[in-house]
């Protein structure tokens, strides 16, 4: 069992590994400054990064892809990764983008009178 905070969320999360498999399963919540500011989530992306014993990513694995404009809420998750020969540790990254109000803003056009804000993480330089 582990748990992960950033200025931008944190994870409840369980995992159990296998020589050849890693289980994940757990819950994200979205921090008050974007929950109180925000009404939907955009998107969010999280990856599990499988590392080697010296820190280098073997793979990178997306265990969470949120619902286009859903209305920010708890977050569950749960996927099975395989693991490359010489897997020691993991890591997480993420990015994202929550909105208020107006349309999509994928295009100029269709910006709208909304704001969004991009959020992400890594632990990588």
């Amino acid at each position: 069992m582990g748990f992960w905070k950033t200025k931008d969320l944190s994870m409840h999360y369980h995992y159990l590994r296998d020589p050849d498999n890693l289980e994940l399963s757990g819950v994200i919540e979205l921090a008050n400054s974007l929950k109180y500011n925000f009404r939907s989530i955009e998107y969010l992306f999280l990856q599990v990064n499988l590392l080697d014993a010296e820190g280098k990513v073997l793979e990178s694995k997306v265990v969470l892809t949120s619902d286009h404009l859903q209305m920010i809420e708890k977050l569950p998750f749960k996927r099975s990764v395989g693991l490359p020969p010489g897997t020691a540790a993991i890591a997480f990254s993420y990015t994202g983008r929550v909105r208020e109000g107006g349309r999509t803003g994928r295009v100029l056009e269709d910006a709208g009178d909304g704001d969004s804000w991009d959020f992400w993480m890594t632990p990588f330089r």
